[in-house]
């Protein structure tokens, strides 16, 4: 007979692991730029690769896949819970399904920077400048409202603990990915994204968005071993 395998997740372990990595990929990005500045022109380009591979605010670097990761866990899970909704007749199970939709397009275009080519589509029709000149936020900001109101009602329903913990992910993801951002848009509109101060702003809102997404992931996590009997996988031959 095969001996059965259980995988136990400490949640709140694995939280400080997941926040402590996102810390460092912050510290690590900000200080290799923080170098750079100061080398100017003495800077290589062997140098100038290790800080866009490192760097939090641009694509196809390390923290963005680790940002990808982050958002298709966090989709995963929601999968998960929703099915579990569904298996028990519970409530709410369309706005599960809907989360993980969700989230499993963030983690895409976390890859893809689908949201840049709305960026550049308002840019050359809209004329855009200062703290909107990032486009998408044009789209973004109504997304995030119409969002809110459509999960008010499954937030309320949710156990206390749970609802706390959505809440304030959702707080420290929208607050980097428009708030922040949108000082991050009228500093590059002023400079290019050619200054430190940038940079520094840029990486406090990737910080922020890991650590909405990390909470959230907590949460969902708290929420699945409070209130189902286990989740068990089984692969059929």
């Amino acid at each position: 007979m095969v001996e059965k395998t259980t995988i136990t997740i400490a949640r709140k372990r694995l939280a400080l692991i997941l926040i402590g990595i996102a810390a460092l990929l912050c510290i690590t990005s900000i200080t290799l730029k923080f170098i750079e500045w100061e080398l100017s022109t003495n800077s290589t380009y062997w140098y100038y690769q290790t800080v866009r591979l490192f760097n939090v605010n641009r694509e196809t670097s390390i923290p963005t896949w680790y940002s990808t990761l982050l958002l298709l866990s966090s989709a995963v899970l929601l999968a998960i819970t929703a099915y579990s909704a569904k298996m028990k007749k519970g409530r709410y199970i369309i706005h599960w399904w809907l989360l993980a939709l969700i989230f499993t397009y963030l983690s895409i275009d976390e890859a893809a920077a689908i949201h840049e080519k709305f960026t550049i589509y308002f840019q050359e029709n809209l004329n855009l400048t200062g703290h909107l000149y990032f486009g998408w936020l044009l789209v973004g900001i109504p997304f995030a409202l119409i969002v809110g109101l459509i999960y008010l009602k499954f937030l309320l329903h949710l156990p206390m603990q749970t609802r706390l913990h959505f809440i304030f992910a959702a707080t420290l993801y929208v607050g980097g990915a428009i708030a922040i951002e949108s000082i991050s848009s009228n500093l590059w509109y002023l400079n290019d994204g050619t200054s430190l101060e940038y940079s520094a702003v840029g990486t406090v809102e990737e910080f922020f968005e890991m650590s909405g997404v990390i909470l959230f992931i907590y949460g969902l996590l708290t929420y699945i071993s409070e209130n189902t009997a286990g989740i068990e996988v089984r692969i059929k031959a």
